[in-house]
């Protein structure tokens, strides 16, 4: 109510960006290949024309869509910009990991000796700390990141309680993996009690678990 009489329009207020793969997956703690973002328009103004959100994506980013076009078609005076597209943010890593139009598999991952074993695991508990964020009581490292379930899937895709995320081999043939926009290095360690990726940088460190029986275990 605004001086005691109803409003005769509704607000449509959206916090966080709206982030999407190409495919439709939600990119949820990172910027997507398709992007909406009040946050990238703090400087410009969208352009007239956005770019459609994948076909899978929620509701949601098909109307905040159709509601920016209708607002800038119905200003005559806005302005017109060449920057500002949706799918101009980011692109994800190992894109050349996706199988071909043929459906052949993703030779990359599958003649590479630890990537073969992770295809189709999970799942996996991932704690990620910082070397440098250190608790002022214990002097521990602090956790940067928790994922509780993580899936390895083919063709370079992770799922996770946290969003979706790629992985593969590097150029100079090492596994990495991102996944809420941190990139990691890891290496897989195979023991009778249970499979680990660890990973550690100048300012990170993680630790991953495979939760599985013994019986599933000796299966992979």
């Amino acid at each position: 109510l605004v001086k005691g009489r109803r409003m005769s329009y509704y607000i449509f207020h959206y916090t966080y960006g709206i982030e999407y793969s190409e495919e439709g997956l939600p990119m949820e703690m990172q910027v997507g290949e398709w992007s909406l973002d009040k946050r990238h328009y703090m400087g410009v103004h969208p352009p007239r024309e956005l770019e459609r959100p994948p076909d899978c994506a929620h509701d949601r980013a098909h109307v905040l869509r159709s509601l920016f076009m209708n607002a800038s078609m119905a200003i005559r005076t806005w302005p017109a910009t060449s920057v500002g597209s949706p799918t101009s943010y980011t692109r994800l890593m190992f894109r050349q990991r996706e199988p071909s139009p043929k459906g052949e598999s993703s030779k990359e991952l599958r003649d590479h000796p630890d990537a073969s074993r992770l295809i189709g695991t999970g799942p996996w508990k991932i704690v990620i700390n910082s070397s440098t964020q250190r608790s002022l009581k214990a002097g521990i490292a602090q956790p940067v990141l928790r994922v509780e379930r993580m899936w390895m899937l083919a063709y370079g895709w992770l799922r996770s309680d946290r969003g979706y995320g790629r992985w593969g081999v590097s150029t100079d043939g090492h596994v990495e993996l991102e996944i809420c926009a941190v990139r990691l290095r890891v290496k897989l360690l195979t023991h009778s009690d249970g499979w680990r990726l660890i990973s550690q940088t100048a300012d990170m460190t993680m630790q991953a678990k495979l939760y599985v029986s013994a019986k599933t275990l000796g299966l992979w």
